[in-house]
């Protein structure tokens, strides 16, 4: 069994808080200061930036204790996402998701879907995962349909 086979099992078998400290390697504490202690407010900070095209982005960048807990987790659901398609089909097109990896973009994504007269587009804004490790749940998923020009 791999290293990430393993963890896949761990967090399979977690129950409690103090499962999923142990699996990242962090304090229950932590973990709990980060979901429960920290207000609402005080879990993200809010700032605009401006944007080259013009007008400002929106940034909710999370207090530090929370950036700890979610960026261990992202990197342990990176490597067994990872593993998961390379017991895949080998084919490019049979990956999972294309955001916030080596090598893989937007335009790689799109490479998929040249050619289909219709991509369906979804824009999560709120998900479990999310409401767990903190993020805001009180706007509701937005989805889109691209059209695409058939070739």
């Amino acid at each position: 069994m791999t290293v990430v086979s393993l963890k896949l099992e761990q967090y399979k078998k977690a129950e409690t808080l103090t499962d999923v400290a142990r699996i990242l390697d962090l304090k229950p504490a932590h973990i709990s200061y980060a979901l429960y202690k920290l207000s609402k407010v005080a879990k993200y900070d809010e700032f605009t930036v401006p944007k080259k095209s013009g007008g400002e982005r929106t940034i909710r960048a999370p207090h530090k204790v929370l950036k700890a807990v979610q960026k261990r987790l992202a990197n342990d659901l990176l490597l067994i996402e990872q593993q998961l398609e390379a017991s895949r089909i080998t084919k490019r097109n049979c990956i999972l998701a294309h955001g916030f990896k080596k090598k893989l973009s937007i335009i790689t994504n799109g490479e998929n879907h040249r050619g289909q007269r219709y991509v369906f587009n979804v824009d999560l804004r709120t998900s479990s995962l999310r409401s767990i490790l903190g993020g805001s749940s009180d706007s509701s998923p937005s989805t889109r349909t691209s059209h695409s020009s058939p070739r």
